[in-house]
C-alpha cells in the first residue's frame, strides 16, 4: 500500500481487479466505486481503494501508483469511495489493478509505538 494510516495494524487487499484499455476514452466528472462487503468484514476497519498502472519490462510487471483514495461513506455494508479524477484521456491497451484495501485499526490500549504488522509495498500482489 502506497500509504498506511499510522493507527493501522494490518492491511489486507480484499479485493484486486486488473482492467484493459481497449480503446482511449476521455475521463472527465465524477468517478464513484461501490463495493457491498460482508457485515463482519466492517467493524474495526478503515478502507483504502488504490489504483496502479501496471507496465511490463521484459517478463516482469511493475507498478506505479496513479491514485489512492482513503476517504469513503459507509451505508449499512455498502463502503462507497466518490471522486472528481483529473481530466485526462485514458491510452488504449493500458493495463490497470484497482485494489480494495482494509486496515485493522489499532485499538485505543494498543502500544502507540507499534509499526503496522504487515506493511504492504507499493506493488499489489495478484494471484490469477
Amino acid at each position: 500500500m502506497v500509504h498506511v494510516p499510522k493507527d493501522a495494524a494490518k492491511v489486507v487487499a480484499l479485493m484486486t481487479v486488473t482492467i484493459t484499455t481497449s480503446a482511449d476514452f476521455p475521463l472527465d466528472g465524477l468517478a464513484i466505486a461501490s463495493f457491498t462487503l460482508p457485515k463482519d468484514q466492517i467493524p474495526g476497519r478503515g478502507f483504502a481503494l488504490q489504483l496502479f498502472l501496471q507496465r511490463m519490462q521484459g517478463k516482469t510487471k511493475t507498478y506505479a501508483p496513479v491514485l489512492s483514495l482513503d476517504k469513503s461513506s459507509l451505508q449499512k455494508n455498502m463502503l462507497i469511495f466518490g471522486f472528481t479524477p483529473p481530466k485526462i484521456t485514458v491510452q488504449k491497451n493500458n493495463t490497470y489493478v484497482l485494489v480494495l484495501y482494509a486496515t485493522d485499526i489499532a485499538s485505543a490500549s494498543a502500544n502507540p509505538s507499534a509499526a503496522p504488522a504487515n506493511s504492504a509495498s507499493p506493488s499489489p500482489t495478484i494471484s490469477p
